[in-house]
């Protein structure tokens, strides 16, 4: 399987013309959050349509300077994984949506105890365990170079670091860190912050079984 990985577009698609030809040579698009810049519906429907055009696949969750309603978007076109999990070939896809609260408010934010729970449940599910997983989460796990945030605090989520130490995802998508842009591991668990598409950043990564190769480009 090949993705093209997107995350904090906050809007702007300037560089969508340089990416073009990966969307289209890639079997499923990937955008990890953060689509609008404190947008709505129709913020989302402008960055969301023209990517969609030249993806055969996309999936999507939303970020936390996204607004409800660009949740009810993604829903209405069907590429909505967050909170939920889908089945794609032979990988399950986890979406984790939002951020932990942040110290300038914005309008989705969630207590570490909602991705704990959302996170619990999945363990009672037979497909869960049973199938390569893939997250795909605004919200960093903490303690990589993925969330390592301005000044060299390490701001990610504790929940979702846990489930990764325990179910050990083959790949994991975030975002949220701008100056988190890069590749980590968490024992097995590939960690990409492919880096704001707003300046232009994205990932091609590849993935046969259980080998995930990543290039991370601007």
């Amino acid at each position: 399987m090949r993705i093209v990985a997107l995350a904090d577009i906050h809007g702007t698609l300037r560089y969508l013309n340089e990416i073009i030809s990966h969307l289209k040579s890639s079997d499923l698009t990937i955008i990890a959050g953060d689509i609008t810049n404190f947008g709505d519906r129709d913020d989302a429907e402008r960055v969301i349509a023209p990517i969609k055009e030249y993806s055969k696949n996309l999936i999507a969750v939303y970020g936390n300077c996204d607004y409800p309603t660009v949740e009810k978007y993604l829903e209405d076109v069907s590429i909505n994984i967050s909170w939920k999990w889908v089945k794609i070939e032979e990988y399950v896809f986890i979406g984790l949506a939002g951020s932990l609260i942040c110290p300038a408010r914005t309008p989705s934010e969630y207590p570490d105890e909602k991705y704990m729970n959302f996170l619990d449940s999945l363990l009672k599910e037979p497909t869960i365990m049973n199938n390569h997983l893939i997250l795909v989460t605004h919200e960093p796990p903490k303690g990589t170079k993925c969330d390592k945030a301005m000044g060299g605090y390490h701001v990610g989520s504790d929940s979702i670091r846990l489930f990764i130490d325990k179910m050990q995802p083959i790949l994991v998508i975030t975002g949220h860190i701008h100056e988190g842009k890069g590749i980590d591991k968490i024992g097995k668990s590939i960690i990409v912050n492919p880096g704001p598409f707003r300046r232009g950043d994205y990932s091609v990564i590849e993935i046969d079984d259980s080998t995930v190769k990543v290039e991370l480009k601007s």
